[in-house]
């Protein structure tokens, strides 16, 4: 396996569908821009199905979404960490569940998948670039070796897009003798990925929640199933297989969409509120029309504020974060302190937001109808992800407070 700087023999680049149409960003962000009345449409079939609309997904992958982030050598765009959050972005304005699924999960999954070995990843990728995963990241079971094998036992929550992926992924706690092995870092157990067949997992029909319901993130079970060690990636140890910046510390991009959703989901939110406001609405018992209110147009103003600082906080973070995966300077392993911090507080700000958005539309955000609420109860799930909890500030606060 290649050290994430080296160039290994390119695989011949894969022919992109439609000749004449090849995937752009432009063309990409353009059509996720004209689905907005299917997506409007669709919403309440999407929750009740619990899956994102065939044809939205169908439509996006045409324009060569699930190409963004997978490596030139492959046939895919390889977009810059900004182009690949804008697109996240986007797809979170259209819907919290389709930015989620689509932009956290689908597209971020190739840039993880270039831990495993070379001639694996490409054989994943050698019928093209549409290949689709839906991963666990809780270690929730365990993998021990059998003989040349390796046996994968347990069960896996929040599993989005399981029920038509191609490839599932379960994070493993190693095992040997029935006990954890200890991992390179202190207090942890040593951990593998394993990728695997739909055909040999057990989905279980677990996803009724309040709010990201259109995202298919049902429970994984695994029974004696046996991988082949090409299909393991050793999340504390693994290096990436193919060169370039993009996959040099593959979890820190993976966070970093966790924040994308989040703005997505404010940006709609804040439009929502303003339509329902142009339109002349004027709440019961108010004195003069919304759009006329003064108290409207300060907490508009202060919750547009509030987005823009977001949105400028992640930008740049993001930016930099690239020029720092471009200098060679960003460790493998989990996100960064730095990362998360970013994370965390861009979800709370934007949490805050769609709040503010709900409270103004009064009424008539309350119900199903309105995609105001539909807004409020997709943040409050993201807001509840384990990587963006406010705990994490403690962690945080202590590593500055230790800095001398």
């Amino acid at each position: 396996m290649a050290h994430a700087f080296e160039a290994e023999a390119p695989l011949a680049a894969q022919p992109i569908p439609q000749a004449g149409r090849a995937p752009s960003l432009e063309r990409i962000l353009a059509e996720i821009d004209a689905l907005m009345p299917v997506v409007n449409q669709d919403a309440a079939q999407a929750e009740a199905a619990r899956r994102v609309p065939a044809e939205v997904e169908r439509r996006l992958r045409e324009a060569g979404l699930y190409s963004i982030s997978v490596p030139r050598s492959h046939g895919g765009l390889e977009l810059d960490p900004p182009s690949l959050m804008k697109v996240t972005q986007q797809l979170s304005r259209l819907d919290g569940s389709i930015g989620w699924l689509l932009g956290s999960v689908r597209t971020m999954s190739s840039v993880v998948g270039t831990l495993l070995n070379r001639d694996r990843y490409d054989q994943l990728y050698l019928p093209g670039h549409d290949v689709t995963f839906s991963a666990a990241g809780q270690p929730a079971g365990t993998i021990e070796a059998v003989g040349d094998q390796w046996r994968v036992n347990g069960r896996w929550p929040f599993a989005s897009g399981c029920t038509d992926a191609d490839w599932l992924v379960v994070h493993c706690v190693l095992v040997e003798n029935g006990e954890p092995k200890a991992g390179p870092h202190p207090g942890l157990p040593a951990t593998r990925m394993a990728l695997i067949a739909p055909d040999k997992v057990r989905i279980q029909d677990s996803w009724h929640t309040m709010g990201m319901r259109a995202t298919d993130s049902q429970d994984l079970v695994v029974e004696n199933v046996l991988v082949p060690t090409s299909d393991l990636i050793d999340t504390q140890t693994a290096r990436p297989c193919v060169p370039g910046a993009l996959y040099a510390s593959p979890f820190q991009i993976v966070a970093m969409s966790h924040a994308a959703v989040s703005l997505g989901i404010a940006q709609a939110a804040l439009e929502d509120v303003l339509t329902l406001a142009r339109s002349g609405r004027r709440q019961l018992h108010a004195p003069t029309a919304q759009k006329d209110s003064e108290v409207f147009h300060y907490e508009i103003a202060q919750a547009d504020a509030n987005l823009r600082a977001a949105q400028a906080y992640s930008d740049t973070f993001t930016k930099r974060l690239w020029e720092r995966l471009q200098a060679g300077t960003v460790p493998l392993g989990p996100p960064l302190p730095d990362t998360v911090q970013a994370i965390v507080w861009v979800t709370e700000t934007c949490r805050h937001v769609v709040r503010t958005c709900f409270e103004l539309g009064g009424g008539a955000a309350i119900y199903d109808r309105s995609p105001l609420q539909r807004r409020l109860r997709d943040i409050e799930v993201v807001s509840q992800h384990a990587l963006v909890q406010r705990r994490h500030y403690g962690a945080i606060g202590a590593s500055l407070v230790a800095e001398q």
